[in-house]
């Protein structure tokens, strides 16, 4: 009868309820001892101990002397306790859990549950640098004042204090380290290593600390090259030495983004076709669909130079260390090249996109060179062409433009007979 009705006792009858034991219903009992002091219990049977009845072992779960602990909060921790039950769990195992827990949060710092978090994620993340890119960014914005306190004691201010220095002049930076933390915070939160809220979240936590982003927050547009300027720094690119200079070449002759190509892979490209096929997991706009890049005359002609030097497979732009080229390499070769700290390689597809307006291009086919989203779900439905043709004859005079009449030149530099992949 006690575990099918609930709330059967009143405040009332809980202060002035004479020695013995009282059901409130759902295993819940208040105890009163011949002094009349009360007490909240518990009572259930385990579904992880076997009693000497063949059936779970019965237990009492203490949960405070009355009125310390409510009418109400007993009725609540009972609560807990049914829904433990009913997951097949020991509500009394739980609770031990849960104070061990408590006793190790207090003792593991940020640092240390940041690693766990980044060890226990890094293999569901897209990016295989970004377990690097993480530890990094947390080694030098967030460790020094942060990483040594136990992760259980962290509060919003001091999150706010390790955040200011870089919040105002480096916003971006600043909020991808703001969303690391709040990732790992939520981590312990779930392990039980520190109770809510979480101090790194912006909605009703930082945003009382820290200005607004929007009133931080400033448009960068990168620096891009005038028109009239890529031949010559085309030109530099060809007679500098490096893999950088060669991914800045094929940055500019494809569109494509920086960490696109330098991850490019020999498995993906297909000279005899001219097509170079990017997996949707590399590309930043997340559609599900692998992006065909056309490759013009000069791209091929610089694809199939490398081709030759290669081992013919793994990364077609890889550092001396075997890895991915990184972004810093082929930034330093764009600024040697066009002579101008102010260059990015980011600024190439502007330029090419000034050119595609003041020409007249298609904008469709010019936004798909650039392999932005230009379709809504409904018109990608119907829309069943990625352009590519249109997209190479654009992308084939562009080349033209970009390499008037190095183009030549290097065709005949390395004129060899290709055998295909």
């Amino acid at each position: 009868m006690g575990r099918r009705q609930l709330a059967r006792l009143t405040d009332v009858q809980v202060r002035k309820a004479p020695a013995g034991k009282h059901a409130d219903g759902g295993n819940l009992y208040l105890l009163v001892s011949p002094t009349l002091s009360r007490s909240w219990v518990f009572r259930y049977r385990s579904p992880l101990m076997q009693g000497a009845d063949g059936y779970g072992r019965l237990r009492h779960m203490g949960l405070g002397a009355y009125p310390v602990v409510s009418l109400m909060e007993a009725r609540h921790l009972a609560a807990q306790a049914r829904r433990e039950l009913h997951e097949g769990r020991d509500p009394l195992l739980e609770r031990t859990r849960r104070q061990k827990a408590a006793k190790l949060a207090n003792c593991l710092t940020l640092e240390e549950v940041a690693e766990t978090f980044i060890t226990q994620q890094a293999g569901r993340w897209s990016d295989r640098r970004g377990a690097s890119t993480w530890r990094q960014s947390l080694a030098m914005h967030v460790y020094p004042t942060l990483g040594s306190k136990a992760v259980a004691t962290i509060t919003r201010e001091e999150v706010a204090k390790c955040l200011l220095p870089v919040w105002e002049n480096t916003h971006e930076t600043a909020s991808r380290i703001r969303a690391r933390l709040e990732a790992i915070f939520r981590y312990a939160i779930g392990n039980n290593l520190r109770t809510d809220p979480n101090p790194a979240q912006w909605k009703g936590m930082l945003e009382f600390d820290l200005p607004a982003p929007a009133k931080v927050k400033r448009v960068k547009h990168f620096h891009a090259l005038p028109l009239g300027a890529m031949p010559a720094f085309m030109k530099a690119l060809e007679e500098a030495e490096g893999m950088g200079a060669l991914v800045v070449r094929f940055i500019a002759l494809t569109c494509v983004r920086s960490g696109e190509a330098r991850r490019a892979r020999w498995e993906e490209i297909d000279l005899e076709a001219k097509v170079w096929t990017i997996p949707p997991e590399r590309m930043k706009v997340k559609n599900g669909q692998p992006h065909r890049v056309p490759l013009s005359t000069p791209a091929v002609a610089l694809l199939e130079m490398l081709w030759r030097f290669s081992d013919k497979k793994g990364l077609v732009f890889p550092s001396v260390t075997g890895r991915a080229l990184s972004d810093v390499a082929a930034s330093k070769a764009a600024k040697a090249a066009a002579g101008d700290e102010r260059a990015t390689v980011h600024g190439l597809r502007s330029t090419f996109r000034d050119w595609a307006t003041e020409t007249g291009k298609d904008w469709q086919a010019s936004e798909m060179c650039l392999a932005h989203n230009v379709r809504s779900a409904v018109e990608a439905a119907y829309s069943r062409t990625d352009q590519l043709e249109k997209r190479r004859t654009i992308l084939e005079e562009w080349g033209n433009i970009i390499c008037p009449i190095e183009k030549d030149a290097f065709l005949v530099q390395h004129n060899f007979e290709f055998g295909g992949i």
